[in-house]
């Protein structure tokens, strides 16, 4: 019986490292992001698989720019391979003159200016500028990064229209 057991011991991790049971080990990824040589704050990074196979992985950065990757199963880091990277940032909503919201009733309110729903508002809430251009958001990004082997990388963003 214990060779029995033993053998079984010893043919699960062989069947489950061939069958490709627990996956691919990730890479800690960190780095930084910049726009116009500038670390930019509050920014999500998402990198998403070019083959498909992978698993998306993102991060959020901090005010000096750097972020840390969790992929979509909650692993920290991300699948060796090649991603295309989104970067984005939430538009600040602002009520007139400037100032934030402070309670959940200004927020409500602000909401329903925004969506036209309080016709009583000569101005609607009005959405600030993210900062982080519009190639960069969207799916269509030009950004490619390979997931390096040390998990250190740097995405630059340009400003300038092109």
């Amino acid at each position: 019986m214990r060779r029995l057991a033993s053998a079984v011991f010893l043919v699960v991790p062989l069947v489950c490292g061939a069958a490709g049971c627990g996956g691919t080990k990730t890479i800690p990824v960190e780095g930084v992001v910049l726009l116009d040589d500038q670390p930019l704050a509050g920014a999500t990074v998402t990198f998403t698989p070019i083959a498909g196979d992978g698993l998306p992985a993102t991060g959020r950065t901090g005010q000096d720019g750097t972020f840390t990757l969790t992929n979509a199963d909650g692993r920290s880091g991300a699948l060796p391979g090649e991603y295309k990277v989104m970067v984005s940032k939430a538009e600040a909503m602002e009520l007139p003159g400037g100032q934030a919201p402070k309670t959940p009733e200004e927020i409500e309110k602000m909401m329903m200016k925004g969506r036209g729903k309080d016709r009583k508002s000569p101005s609607p809430a009005k959405k600030s500028s993210s900062g982080v251009p519009a190639r960069y958001r969207s799916a269509d990004t030009p950004l490619r990064q390979t997931v390096p082997p040390e998990g250190k990388v740097i995405i630059k963003l340009d400003s300038k229209e092109r």
